[in-house]
């Protein structure tokens, strides 16, 4: 039997359709089912297995934090299926399909860097690599002056640096992506928030990238069931 993961950073942990109708019927036929999901412990319910994450108030907050932590729970999982609920969760989707489900990549705790540019990294699943990397490249060179520890990090790393595109590169305001998939190629174009004024500190260091499909097949890849 299967192995399946329902990934929520919004419903209740007992909401009728996703832990009712899906979880608990595929328990009874004998999947073994891990439901990620705001709540308040960890527990066996129905044999169902389920993971929690805190539940935070605010949007910006989920789409941040939370998100990251439904990665967590997701990639520990190890399931040979995952199902996703939330649209803010696409981004979880994505790494899953380009880590393989490897719980390695949590090893000494996960760092997106070292997950694109190590050996054996993500960068092998994007198309135009050298675009990509090298704008996320630059883009933490440019951070790494007020970011504690990702100087060392870049000197680490930079073995397995990008060749350097120029300063507009790493500056411009889309960056296409083309990434390999088992769906096919899947093409998206993003685009970094920043808080031009903040008056908090989180929000000073806080860059939201958005992911949007460049084309009609990589928007019926990520709505299909």
């Amino acid at each position: 039997m299967a192995k399946i993961a329902h990934l929520t950073s919004v419903h209740a942990a007992f909401d009728i359709r996703i832990f009712h109708k899906e979880c608990k019927s595929l328990a009874r036929h004998g999947h073994q089912v891990t439901l990620v999901v705001p709540h308040v412990r960890d527990e066996v319910v129905g044999g169902v297995c389920i993971k929690s994450i805190p539940r935070l108030r605010h949007r910006l907050s989920r789409m941040t934090r939370t998100t990251w932590r439904v990665f967590r729970q997701a990639l520990r999982a190890k399931a040979d299926l995952y199902h996703f609920h939330d649209p803010e969760l696409i981004p979880v989707g994505l790494l899953l399909v380009l880590l393989g489900s490897d719980p390695a990549a949590l090893a000494g705790g996960f760092n997106l860097l070292r997950a694109i540019f190590a050996d054996g990294g993500l960068q092998a699943a994007f198309v135009n690599a050298d675009e990509v990397c090298a704008s996320i490249w630059q883009r933490a060179e440019h951070e790494a002056d007020h970011v504690d520890g990702l100087a060392a990090l870049l000197a680490e790393l930079r073995p397995h640096a990008p060749p350097r595109r120029g300063a507009a590169a790493g500056e411009a305001p889309l960056l296409y992506t083309r990434i390999r998939s088992g769906a096919g190629e899947l093409r998206f174009f993003s685009a970094f928030t920043t808080f031009g004024a903040p008056l908090d500190v989180t929000l000073a260091s806080l860059r939201i990238e958005h992911l949007f499909p460049a084309d009609d097949a990589t928007r019926r890849a990520l709505a299909a069931p």
